[in-house]
């Protein structure tokens, strides 16, 4: 069969027919060709010569030389046409001798782009009978297609018909094609046995094509050491030699998995004063990516382009691998098209754009690359729809990764061990180990059996679902399964399994597993080094983590980025942010890729040390025999240790460095300053990474509003409310209710109005924290009417859970209008929901009692309090004492009011003095406004500043009976009810 660059030749003679007359006359594809004194005419001209008819007048005329020249024109329309003019001529009598069949043999030349081995063999065949005595280049060149179609066998059979029945003793120049032969039939010690024959025949001459072809031989082998020795004798002669020998020996570093060694070799390029060549840059970008240093490599494809070197399909497939890695799938698109463009784009270069997009979780786009295939007529192949399923698995979506798999099978592929491995990955890593049984049931039925990579690929999965909160039992069931089926654990299996007791927070286990396969010889990878690293870091085992770290070097393991920001971690973890920042520094001088994972490991570390330092401000605080109730985060981070100076370092380096971040750092980021109070530079960060991230999610949005709702800044909770329509944020209950909360400060009525439909347009039902939130935005603004309405809409929906929030902005309303009745039917609805009253309810519940006047009533309520032990605030109890002042119980009420002042802090003591003093005007009690007068002189003397001021007393000062709004409160000289709102910290809501 045939082999070609340009497809199969078929079997079928163009000059000959069935019966052997002569055809047709056809028309080669060269328009214009000189055969001895005549001219073929152009195609366009009437009369056609036939190459049939050329052959029969050099035939008839005896002409050898013009029969080679037919041969060598018919070889340029097709290779088989060459051979058939030969056999056609001797047909007539002609005696081809050895130029005719040098003719026919150069038709074969694979350099021509045509490898076709049944034209070889059919060729040998007809020398043979013809008893031609063949020449050493026709052998050379015959031999050469067959070792390209990777057909030994057929290729010593050539040899051994030009040389004898001994390979062995070939001449030199065939040497390289039998080392070819030899390799690629698995004799790779007899293709060593031929080259170091050449070598001592040759010696220093020996020519620099079989230095080159053995030592990438014996890298692809495995044999490096002995690679190494080839390499080392030819630098150590006198004699030049070109940059393919490095080439060669940095393609053979590569292929034994040390690409750290193949890079050194780039010296000799400048010791020798040589000059890469494009396979040079391709193997230098090989390493780069063995090494994990995409920027490098993406480097010296620019420094490529500017030196306008060429490049080719291998070095974009590297390029577009690196775009990926670094978070840039657009540009690794945008190469491809270059590459398409100059017709070099094949179904490979495809692959690899699409799987830059899955690894980005792109996979819109992705999947528009399969579109995009079809279009272009490139048909897709089993890789293709692999990235597709992995893509798609990795992304939690399996039911579209089934989909793609069940599309292979009717596009006529046929699905590999690959095809599987992401459905039970993602069977495993959500915890379903029925799901996986029935997919590797599957797999078993189509004839793949389960191997070492299938059950790492399930430990690591189940491993993973483990650390999401799953059991871990399956995890160490799939490992005992390894060992029953007689599979020893690999070094990667290890190592997966390092990385679950990793991020279980195992160090014990971690330690042990580190051990054993120290025990075993066997060298952990770099994710495992890069776990245990940062499982040390957790504990805050520093120096153990960078002992390891050091340990990687030691034994060869390539330390990739991962591990760098495993011990960067560990760093952060023990506050030392000076090495830290060293690690950081050492990535950039070896040109590791550092990235938003690097920031965000820092991020996530300092997060995690606030809590570190809670429990010690509780821990010192019990240790003293106090209570710490609460301890503001942000004074936490302010310990002068350099946590803010360092968080503050480490988005200035985001922000150099133009770090394309996911919304998970920006949430860490945004939360990190929030809690330090620094609401500002928490906007801006979020401002400054928003444009250039590619998942913000809505928690983040939702955070800053809160943040901003507490500091009483309703603008920038509206601000970043339209941020979010224009990111196309979908729109949750939280962010409603903050932004319902908003419009109510900023008194936007005909916003709140629109609430449910906007609810309604995104699809969502209201909740009780929307209903509460509502509720309040009305009553903030007076709107008591539409607040019951809500309150009505409320109780129709049946479904609706009614909590504490929503029953108390209820009881507030109903009390404000003054519907006791109401009220109380609201108040039972705590009990019937078993909820514990709040602050809002019970200063309500003293606002409806103090306006029925109903003094016994607000003692009972005043004993439930006191039996159910609830927590008082302030507003409570000045509405507790407004409302015994209402119901005439004077004395009562000012007793009240003294123990309050005598035993608790009061926060607004003037606003407390106003409030009491308003309703003892009402009553007309005057006498006991100057008894107030004394209470507050005693422990709030700044209550009474302004009256001293103006030299005026209370009765100046407090208005008219009758000038008061009994529902809430007094209508006070110090500002209107909805100042006093804004400023009641009671009235906030918290989501």
């Amino acid at each position: 069969m045939g082999v070609g660059f340009r497809g199969v030749v078929s079997r079928a003679s163009p000059l000959l027919s069935a019966s052997g007359a002569a055809p047709e006359a056809f028309t080669p594809f060269r328009e214009d060709v000189s055969v001895g004194t005549h001219k073929r005419p152009r195609p366009r001209e009437s009369f056609r010569t036939s190459f049939a008819e050329l052959v029969a007048q050099a035939a008839q005329e005896k002409s050898g030389e013009r029969l080679v020249k037919v041969l060598q024109d018919a070889r340029e329309g097709n290779p088989k046409w060459s051979l058939e003019a030969a056999l056609h001529a001797r047909s007539m009598g002609v005696k081809l001798d050895d130029r005719h069949w040098s003719a026919v043999v150069e038709s074969m030349n694979p350099k021509r782009g045509v490898v076709d081995t049944m034209l070889v063999l059919r060729t040998v065949e007809e020398m043979k009978a013809a008893r031609v005595k063949p020449d050493p280049k026709w052998i050379a060149q015959l031999a050469e297609v067959m070792t390209l179609a990777r057909m030994p066998e057929e290729t010593q059979s050539i040899i051994r018909w030009g040389f004898g029945k001994r390979l062995e003793d070939v001449p030199p120049h065939l040497a390289l094609t039998l080392i070819r032969v030899f390799h690629r039939g698995g004799q790779i010690d007899k293709a060593l046995d031929i080259f170091r024959r050449v070598e001592e025949e040759e010696k220093d001459d020996t020519p620099e094509k079989i230095f080159s072809y053995m030592i990438s031989a014996l890298g692809k082998q495995g044999r490096l050491e002995e690679a190494k020795l080839i390499f080392e004798k030819k630098v150590q002669s006198d004699k030049p030699f070109t940059v393919s020998v490095i080439n060669s020996m940095m393609g053979a570093y590569n292929a034994c998995k040390q690409p750290e060694a193949a890079l050194q070799l780039r010296r000799y390029f400048k010791e020798r004063k040589l000059a890469e060549d494009l396979l040079s840059h391709n193997t230098i970008l090989a390493s780069y990516m063995a090494l994990d240093q995409p920027l490098n490599a993406i480097e010296l494809f620019n420094d490529m382009r500017a030196k306008k070197v060429a490049w080719d399909k291998y070095t974009a497939m590297s390029i577009i691998k690196a775009y990926g890695q670094v978070g840039n799938p657009g540009q690794a698109h945008r190469i491809a098209d270059q590459l398409a463009r100059r017709g070099r784009a094949d179904i490979h270069v495809w692959n690899a754009v699409m799987d830059a997009y899955t690894k980005n979780r792109e996979m819109e786009k992705a999947d528009e690359q399969l579109h995009r295939m079809y279009r272009l007529k490139r048909t897709p192949d089993v890789v293709t729809y692999n990235t597709l399923i992995l893509g798609y698995a990795c992304a939690g979506n399996r039911d579209k990764a089934i989909e793609m798999f069940e599309k292979m099978k009717q596009e006529g592929l046929r699905p590999n061990e690959r095809s599987y491995h992401p459905i039970i990955m993602n069977l495993s890593e959500t915890g379903d180990p029925g799901g996986a049984k029935i997919w590797i049931e599957r797999m078993k039925s189509a004839g793949f059996e389960p191997d070492s990579r299938l059950y790492e690929i399930m430990l690591s999965g189940f491993s993973r679902g483990a650390i999401k909160g799953q059991d871990t039992g399956p995890a160490m069931r799939v490992l005992a399964e390894m060992n029953a089926a007689g599979i020893e654990p690999t070094s990667e299996s290890y190592s997966v399994l390092v990385q679950a007791l990793s991020r279980q927070r195992d160090l014990d286990g971690v330690e042990k597993i580190m051990a054993e396969m120290r025990e075993k010889n066997l060298t952990p990878t770099s994710d495992a080094y890069a776990a245990a690293i940062s499982v040390l870091g957790e504990n805050k085992k520093l120096h153990e983590a960078t002992k390891m770290f050091i340990s990687m070097g030691q034994q060869g393991v390539t330390r990739h980025a991962y591990t760098y920001n495993s011990l960067i971690g560990a760093y952060v973890r023990a506050s030392d942010f000076t090495g830290a920042m060293e690690v950081l520094n050492e990535m950039d001088e070896l040109k590791v890729l550092v990235d938003e994972r690097t920031f965000g490991v820092m991020l996530d570390q300092l997060l995690r040390l606030r809590f570190e330092h809670m429990d010690k401000a509780k821990k010192a605080a019990e240790a003293k025999g106090e209570t710490l109730k609460f301890v503001p985060e942000q004074h936490l981070l302010r310990l002068g240790d350099g946590r803010i100076e360092f968080a503050d370092s480490i988005m200035q380096q985001v922000e150099k460095r133009k770090i394309r971040t996911s919304g998970r750092f920006v949430h860490s980021a945004v939360k990190l300053y929030v809690e330090q109070d620094k609401l500002d530079q928490a906007k801006e960060i979020f401002d400054s990474l928003s444009p250039r991230s590619k998942d913000l999610q809505v928690e983040t949005v939702n955070l800053m509003m809160l943040e901003a709702n507490r500091k009483k800044m309703p603008d920038i909770t509206l601000e970043l409310f339209r941020l979010a329509k224009r990111n196309n944020l979908e729109l949750d209950h939280t962010m409603l209710s903050l932004v319902t909360t908003a419009y109510g400060v900023v008194g936007r009525t005909d916003k709140l109005d629109e609430v449910p439909m906007l609810a309604q347009n995104a699809q969502l039902s209201l909740e009780p924290l929307n209903y509460s939130s509502l509720i309040l935005a009305y009553l903030r603004n007076d709107l008591e009417a539409k607040a019951a309405d809500v309150i009505l809409r409320a109780e129709e929906h049946i479904d609706l859970k009614w909590d504490q929030q929503l029953l108390s902005a209820a009881i507030e309303t109903y009390a404000r209008i003054g519907d006791s009745n109401s009220v109380r039917k609201i108040w039972k609805k705590f009990r019937e929901h078993q909820l514990s009253q709040g602050a809002r309810a019970i200063s309500a519940m003293f606002i409806a009692l103090g306006k029925d006047r109903d003094a016994v009533e607000v003692r009972k309520f005043m004993t439930h309090l006191v039996n159910s032990k609830a927590k008082l605030t302030e507003w409570n109890r000045r509405k507790m004492v407004e409302a015994l002042l209402r119901c005439g119980e004077i004395s009562e009420g000012l007793e009240v009011l003294s123990q309050v002042l005598k035993f608790q802090r009061i926060e607004k003591p003037r606003l407390f003095y106003e409030e009491v003093t308003a309703q003892l005007k009402n009553a007309g009690q005057f006498l006991s406004m100057k008894r107030v007068d004394s209470y507050f002189a005693k422990r709030y003397p700044e209550a009474l500043s302004a009256k001293l001021r103006d030299g005026s007393d209370s009765l100046d000062m407090l208005p008219k009976v009758g000038e008061t709004n009994e529902l809430v409160q007094p209508k006070l000289p110090t500002g209107a009810s909805r100042e006093k709102t804004l400023r009641d910290p009671a009235v906030e809501i918290t989501v």
